[in-house]
């Protein structure tokens, strides 16, 4: 389990893995949404997280040599 210490000193890229993985955690039990309304969701589901994992795939690409 992640404390809220190791939250507030972790780098930016291991806080969108956390926040990713919970969040996809979070949406398999949809009582956990209960109080979303559709719109919340959709922004969630169709912005967020997709901006994420975007963020995070250009995190793991490599630098093009000469722009290290």
């Amino acid at each position: 389990m992640i404390s809220a210490y190791n939250l507030n000193t972790m780098d930016a890229e291991n806080l969108l893995y956390f926040f990713d993985a919970r969040m996809k955690k979070l949406l398999k039990d949809p009582k956990n949404f209960e109080h979303f309304n559709d719109e919340q969701m959709w922004i969630l589901e169709n912005s967020i997280l997709p901006s994420v994992q975007a963020i995070l795939k250009e995190a793991l690409q490599e630098v093009p040599g000469g722009h290290a």
